[in-house]
């Protein structure tokens, strides 16, 4: 399996991978590239993405992990 930089939401689109934010009260939410392209614009960072604050639907911490996977992984 080759690896490939992502660096960019563009990569992300490319790619056909998601961002998974997972709460440490369990809840899980999976973010396609068309809704980071939305939130932050196609040339927005991974990094930046990554390190953003997200609020759990369910408990309301803002307490997350985030992991970017491919899309075979759902």
């Amino acid at each position: 399996m080759s690896t490939k930089r992502m660096e960019m939401v563009g990569d992300l689109l490319r790619h056909g991978v998601y961002l998974q934010v997972t709460c440490e009260c369990g809840h899980v939410r999976r973010f396609d590239g068309a809704e980071l392209l939305e939130r932050f614009g196609y040339g927005g960072s991974v990094s930046v993405i990554r390190r953003a604050s997200y609020r759990c639907t369910r408990c309301r911490s803002t307490r997350a992990r985030t992991a970017i996977l491919p899309h075979s992984e759902r």
